[in-house]
């Protein structure tokens, strides 16, 4: 079937207008989620007096997803922005409780968030510094540079 000019930037428009609604709903939800991660940031660092890697962190995170948004209004980016963040918050969570297995799975609550704007690329940035972070770990370790007890201890 052949679609002629009128036809194809109808089927655009209408895209940019079901992407809008999309994206308003999701950046809703995403600033709770944020919001969520950032106590849960705090909370956490009770455990073992990570008061400071709590607030920093993650006060740094919100800062560059938030700051984004508000500094490209009109881009995406911040979506992409939003991928790092959240694979930041995840290396938090589990530097806050000294290599706690089960705070690697906030990876995939993370990626599991960022459905939310209908967009298999925003995942992208969140895997490659999974990859680049556990990467270089394991280069470190097999070089013998740092010791395996010191990454999750």
């Amino acid at each position: 079937m052949n679609s002629t000019p009128t036809q194809t930037s109808s089927i655009q428009i209408d895209k940019s207008i079901v992407f809008k609604d999309i994206n308003s709903k999701a950046d809703r939800f995403i600033t709770k989620a944020l919001l969520i991660y950032f106590v849960f940031g705090i909370a956490i660092s009770f455990v073992y007096g990570t008061f400071t890697v709590g607030l920093g962190v993650g006060t740094l995170c919100l800062v560059a997803y938030f700051g984004t948004k508000a500094w490209l209004p009109n881009s995406s980016l911040y979506q992409y922005v939003l991928g790092v963040v959240l694979a930041i918050f995840t290396a938090q969570f589990i530097y806050q409780l000294h290599g706690m297995f089960e705070m690697h799975f906030f990876v995939f609550v993370g990626s599991t968030i960022l459905i939310a704007y209908q967009n298999w690329r925003l995942q992208l940035p969140l895997i490659l510094l999974v990859v680049i972070h556990h990467g270089t770990f394991a280069y470190l370790c097999n070089t013998r540079v740092i010791q395996k007890s010191i990454l999750h201890s």
